[in-house]
């Protein structure tokens, strides 16, 4: 392959001289160097994630969540979970193993090949997860009651 791709440093320097040049010397001289940069990020305190965050996001985990919390601890397969949480399969075996870590689902047994999964609903996170949908849903009632 003939020519800079974009990775290469010719690029680079081109894209980085193309951001320069609306720059004034004074804002150039203010600009940190590539190792005031990275003394920066490495001086920096990671952030962690929330554990809330983590557990119910992206939303097709909280879909899946909430879809065999309707059925009231009913167990379903994860063919079944797609159909109830509208999502698709491949998300739904992609998020399954982070929500049975969580503690937040158990396998309950399986069907022929396929594993059975329900919710614990006397489980405490479960039943905070049910309180947080039900005071939700009356705050937007009484809103739209509002309106």
């Amino acid at each position: 392959m003939d020519g800079p791709t974009d990775d290469s440093p010719d690029v680079e320097e081109a894209a980085e001289s193309a951001l320069l040049t609306d720059l004034s010397d004074d804002e150039r001289a203010q600009l940190p160097t590539p190792e005031e940069v990275e003394q920066r990020a490495q001086d920096a305190p990671s952030v962690e994630r929330d554990p809330l965050i983590e557990a119910l996001t992206p939303t097709s985990k909280l879909q899946i969540l909430l879809a065999l919390i309707r059925v009231r601890g009913e167990k379903l397969n994860p063919s079944a979970i797609a159909d109830r949480a509208a999502v698709g399969r491949t998300s739904v075996y992609k998020h399954l193993d982070d929500l049975l870590a969580d503690g937040l689902i158990e396998e309950a047994e399986k069907a022929g090949n396929s594993p059975m999964y329900r919710v614990d609903l006397d489980d405490d996170a479960i039943q905070h997860v049910v309180a947080l949908r039900g005071i939700m849903a009356a705050r937007r009632n009484d809103r739209r009651g509002d309106e």
